[in-house]
């Protein structure tokens, strides 16, 4: 019986509460190890666009010499669309394990299967790990898990957004959220403002030498946004006693750091998932769910009987 490498460090000292390692939870592990292949895929594709140098900063005077302009000339556009593939075949087998996980403990828990076609409005039609913004009654079953051993909804509900507090910044809806995204578009990834050093200088040196800086920022772009060819990141005011760029020199530094973002839609989610970090979190999320939930799947004992849309036990 062979388990992945991948996986094997993924959950690391908490590995060995899988032993002996059931047939069923077999597969839900290969997905958690597909899922990190995609990982080391995307991290490959990311190092060879950071060693095409794929951008610079210039600094810019205004014709009337009062303002500087940080301005950012973009030479190598992002590999967005292979780079959002790669994402998308990461995450859905994060969330596929998840679920393959759901649907093993409820059949487990029944002792049945559904009849094949199953009518319309079965509930296990809905069965899956469920991702919650909001939280249901808490007498109630999890969404999805009606049919699993009561003794686990409470961890179930321990894991969601709304109770890590972490809503629309939980890994865990973050995976729900690509997910669904990549089944009817493209995962958007940009160039991102998320760290970029003058910004940080400028607020320095404006502390410590006050207006003897020879600047002030007057425009400091939004870094929660993506950034694209020839935007303005800063513009700094130059004051009377420096009229020259030179006489500016030993004040600024223009070298920046950008990070490649998957950039959802504005609005209850947000801008500024770094790729690398929002894959490491998320499925690090899903091998804690599977690390936990996973010692109550049992070795297969026999065939299930099929049986059309059995109520759950």
């Amino acid at each position: 019986m062979h388990v992945h490498e991948d996986v094997a460090l993924l959950l690391a000292d908490r590995f060995s509460i899988l032993l002996p390692m059931p047939d069923l939870l077999l597969g839900i592990l290969e997905k958690l190890a597909r899922g990190e292949k995609h990982i080391r895929e995307a991290d490959r594709l990311i190092k060879r666009y950071r060693v095409l140098n794929p951008y610079r900063l210039e600094r810019q005077l205004d014709l009337k010499r009062t303002e500087i302009d940080i301005r950012l000339y973009i030479y190598e556009p992002v590999p967005a669309l292979e780079l959002g593939s790669i994402i998308g075949d990461a995450v859905n087998n994060f969330r596929s394990a998840l679920d393959q996980l759901i649907w093993t403990l409820t059949i487990q828990r029944q002792l049945r299967l559904p009849a094949e076609p199953q009518p319309g409005g079965c509930w296990w039609q809905s069965v899956a790990f469920p991702v919650r913004y909001s939280p249901w009654p808490a007498s109630h079953p999890p969404p999805g898990c009606k049919g699993i051993d009561p003794r686990l909804w409470p961890y179930v509900r321990e894991v969601q957004p709304f109770s890590t507090g972490q809503l629309n910044r939980d890994p865990l809806w973050l995976l729900r959220q690509l997910s669904n995204w990549d089944k009817h578009r493209s995962i958007p990834v940009v160039l991102s403002f998320a760290r970029y050093t003058p910004r940080i200088e400028v607020q320095l040196l404006s502390a410590v030498f006050g207006q003897r800086a020879g600047f002030r920022p007057v425009f400091i772009q939004n870094p929660e946004r993506p950034v694209e060819d020839s935007d303005v990141l800063v513009t700094l005011e130059i004051t009377d006693e420096f009229r020259s760029i030179t006489d500016l020199e030993p004040y600024l530094s223009t070298h920046g750091y950008f990070t490649i973002d998957i950039a959802l839609e504005r609005g209850n989610w947000g801008w500024a998932w770094g790729v690398r970090s929002a894959l490491r979190q998320m499925s690090q999320r899903a091998a804690d769910i599977v690390a936990t939930l996973g010692p109550f799947v049992r070795a297969r004992t026999g065939r299930y009987p099929h049986l059309p849309c059995p109520d759950p036990k």
